[in-house]
């Protein structure tokens, strides 16, 4: 039985953030390297959580 991947609505990959925010990849980058955007790893890949994104881009 093959396994259904589950897509949650709250979480964003580079290129949807891209779409989001137009926030380049070079940006994003930087952005996390600083702290200033939160993300977490799946493998090599890297994920947003969009509602933990909004609230700290709400609070600058």
């Amino acid at each position: 039985m093959r396994s259904k991947k589950m897509k949650h609505p709250d979480y964003a990959t580079i290129a949807k953030l891209k779409d989001i925010l137009g926030l380049s990849e070079s940006t994003q980058w930087r952005m996390r390297k600083d702290g200033r955007l939160a993300f977490f790893k799946i493998g090599r890949s890297v994920r947003y959580k969009l509602s933990e994104i909004l609230e700290q881009l709400e609070a600058r």
